[in-house]
């Protein structure tokens, strides 16, 4: 099974240019989180640096982190693995698109 440092990774929940969100699972307790790595397009590499985007990626933790609000998910936890920051945050099963009544059917590129 596929890890992030202490998280079990259990599926893919959604990629963007930025990052890759896996719903994952910390074994010791059997939390399921949705986690989310730094995993940038060479794209946004080549024009911002890998730098830029680390800093970026962690604002981007931080700042959810420090927000307290029914609409918004818990950052839980900020590490490092393999030389790529991520974080974890609470899952919640259903999608917005489920939520709000939407149909179809989300796909992601591989």
């Amino acid at each position: 099974m596929k890890t992030v440092g202490k998280y079990e990774i259990r599926g893919l929940l959604g990629r963007g240019g930025m990052g890759i969100v896996y719903r994952a699972r910390l074994p010791v307790i059997e939390k399921i989180v949705a986690l989310k790595i730094l995993a940038p397009h060479p794209t946004l590499v080549d024009l911002l640096g890998e730098e830029e985007l680390v800093g970026r990626f962690t604002s981007e933790a931080s700042a959810m982190a420090s927000l307290r609000h029914p609409n918004v998910v818990d950052v839980l936890d900020f590490d490092w693995c393999s030389g790529r920051p991520f974080f974890t945050m609470e899952y919640y099963y259903q999608s917005l698109g489920t939520i709000l009544g939407e149909g179809g059917r989300a796909e992601y590129p591989s």
